[in-house]
């Protein structure tokens, strides 16, 4: 029988293996994750880090995730975060808000931010605006406002136009329009029409 190329790259693999290689341990869990299979991926991703190699802790954290393991997703993950795998702070975060656990949840999210974690300020305003904690929310839009993020500067517009502080509303409202941002125009539109009524 003929071996076809997934074969000859699974013999490649298990030859690396058998000679210790954790990097290839994690590289075939990685395509068996890849391809749904859990079983065989969670496998693998247990033998490297048995063996020593913890790169692939958070994608273990994350498997155990999606089956809803919550005890071994947590375990995996801050074993990720132990050895500076910083993207498993965001994933533990939004574990722990899944099982509301929502002072946990909120240090994480903190943490992942602090680390620059990619999309870490913006997990972290969805988690204030669904916990309905606007004042950290609207400090956080600050925060990024003040970087020129202009769907921050929209919200904020939009919080304080809420509250009735319809001076500052204007006011982020123009500057995310002087960046030529069009909801910030009909915005601002939308607003000044209210304010004559």
């Amino acid at each position: 029988m003929k071996k076809t190329g997934m074969d000859k790259l699974f013999d490649k693999y298990i030859k690396r293996i058998q000679s210790g290689d954790t990097k290839a341990m994690n590289e075939i869990a990685l395509i068996f994750q890849n391809n749904y299979e859990d079983e065989n991926a969670e496998k693998w991703f247990l033998k490297a880090i048995e063996a020593g190699d913890y790169e692939y802790a958070n994608n273990l954290g994350y498997l155990y995730a999606s089956r809803h393991d919550f005890k071994n997703a947590e375990k995996y993950y801050l074993i990720a975060i132990k050895n500076n795998d910083y993207d498993a702070l965001n994933n533990l975060a939004i574990l722990y808000e899944q099982y509301g656990k929502i002072e946990e949840a909120e240090k994480y999210y903190l943490e992942s931010a602090e680390k620059n974690c990619e999309g870490a300020e913006k997990n972290l305003l969805i988690f204030y605006n669904s916990t309905n904690q606007i004042e950290k929310a609207k400090d956080l839009y600050l925060h990024l406002a003040w970087k020129n993020d202009i769907d921050a500067m929209n919200r904020l517009g939009m919080i304080f136009g809420n509250e009735g502080n319809f001076k500052e509303s204007k006011k982020w409202f123009l500057k995310a329009a002087a960046l030529g941002d069009e909801h910030a125009k009909n915005n601002l539109k939308v607003l000044e029409e209210n304010l004559k009524k």
